[in-house]
């Protein structure tokens, strides 16, 4: 997780790419079925060591194999569905416009929940959003039986917390349904909060916040008094006994320099304290250095990022930098910049950093120019560091509606022209089709 100023002052520092996952899941874990119990009968012989043997001990095998079994039920759902659905399209068109609506608040629904484990990361909370899809298929699965056969009906109960919009709003559109749907052809008394329970019963109540407490291991955590830096202005041009203040600063970030053999300027040191990167109420803190030049003449940023946990005590959560290095004695004079967005947490921030290098290119008069280059890549506090989960030649935006985490817009990873939707499914971003003006 740490990188050493050398490394970020000698080339551009992004986190590796994510491990690459076990070959065997893609080839193994395929789940398939045409009713609930097949599905899950399928499910259950992936997790068998006597069967695969090695692949089951795989790190994330048990987050695929729950992700293939949601993907399975949640065609038994459609497919059920569709029995009414098709015959409506035929035969009632503003009827079918209304259940479309019904289903697409449901599957808005499933978003706004199992989304949310997702955005915790891990392996364990991707199987927890994958098992969470799945309850919600396997309800509307089982709901849809009597639907198709005109002999739907609600259990009694209330909802026992309160229901989210969404929720509502589903429950609501379920309970306006032709009476002839409903067992007797007459909708059940107390229809709305009778669903909200049935969904509730189901797939358990709304929870905003399922991820887990905050900790920060021990080699992370740092002493370190930030008063003097709080001004406006730092006390970057304070000159302490023996080395500048701010280079005691990068030594207490554990951000010192080992390079000997040239010689690089004090840089300026800027500190930005309203980020919420972490939760929604606790102030985090990003130091920021520039320095004009670094050991090999281009301009560099380094960001280190602290989470405060008591008096002068920090957690490191990372470090981030970039150079302008770049070609043809061209060198990009920003080379990092960012901004906090809320992309994965309706409250807590993600951080979206703009990397610039510039390369010397030819022009079609034989002259040659320099051309800048971008790279967006938004980092994400996932546990206690953090991590990359999207990164994009250009730049990239989020999508300001939507349920979280919100879509990416970016140019495509085929072409880098074309505008790409990106939808967080299954614990990573994927391409998905660009929504409609």
């Amino acid at each position: 997780m740490r990188a050493t100023l050398p490394m970020v002052l000698a080339a551009l520092l992004l986190w590796p790419a994510q491990a690459v996952r076990a070959k065997c899941i893609d080839d193994e874990a395929r789940v398939t079925g045409d009713t609930l119990e097949t599905c899950e009968a399928n499910a259950t012989k992936l997790l068998d060591e006597k069967l695969l043997g090695e692949c089951v001990q795989a790190p994330n095998w048990k987050a695929k194999v729950a992700s293939r079994l949601a993907d399975c039920t949640r065609q038994v759902m459609n497919d059920r569905l569709d029995v009414r659905l098709l015959k409506l399209k035929k035969a009632d068109r503003k009827q079918f416009s209304a259940e479309m609506k019904l289903q697409k608040l449901y599957n808005q629904s499933i978003q706004e929940q199992c989304s949310l484990y997702e955005a915790c990361g891990g392996d364990s909370n991707a199987r927890r959003a994958s098992e969470c899809r799945d309850q919600f298929h396997r309800y509307r699965a089982a709901q849809a039986v009597p639907i198709n056969e005109d002999e739907l009906t609600l259990k009694d109960g209330i909802p026992r917390t309160d229901a989210s919009p969404l929720r509502q709003q589903f429950a609501e559109a379920l309970c306006a349904l032709p009476k002839k749907v409903w067992a007797g052809d007459t909708v059940p008394d107390n229809c709305v909060p009778r669903a909200l329970a049935g969904l509730e019963q189901a797939v358990g109540p709304f929870q905003p916040q399922p991820c887990t407490r905050f900790e920060c291991p021990v080699s992370q955590r740092i002493q370190l008094d930030l008063k003097a830096w709080e001004q406006p202005e730092g006390t970057s041009g304070t000159e302490g006994p023996g080395e500048h203040l701010v280079w005691r600063l990068l030594r207490q970030l554990g951000e010192e320099p080992t390079e000997t053999k040239c010689q690089l300027a004090t840089p300026s040191v800027s500190l930005v304290d309203d980020l919420a990167l972490v939760d929604a109420e606790t102030q985090d803190r990003l130091l920021r250095f520039d320095f004009d030049s670094d050991c090999y003449g281009f301009p560099a940023t380094l960001l280190v990022v602290l989470h405060p946990l008591g008096e002068d005590e920090w957690c490191k959560l990372g470090t981030l930098g970039a150079n302008g290095r770049g070609f043809g004695g061209c060198s990009a004079d920003n080379p990092l910049s960012f901004e906090s967005v809320h992309l994965t947490d309706r409250g807590r921030e993600t951080l979206r950093i703009v990397t610039r290098q510039s390369d010397s290119a030819l022009r079609d008069d034989g002259n040659r120019e320099c051309a800048e280059s971008k790279e967006t890549t938004f980092y994400d506090v996932r546990g206690a560091e953090l991590v990359p989960v999207f990164d994009s030649n250009g730049e990239a935006r989020v999508i300001p509606e939507g349920p979280y985490p919100r879509a990416i817009l970016a140019p495509s990873k085929e072409d880098y022209i074309t505008d790409t939707v990106y939808r967080f499914v299954g614990g990573e971003y994927v391409t998905t089709p660009k929504p409609s003006k």
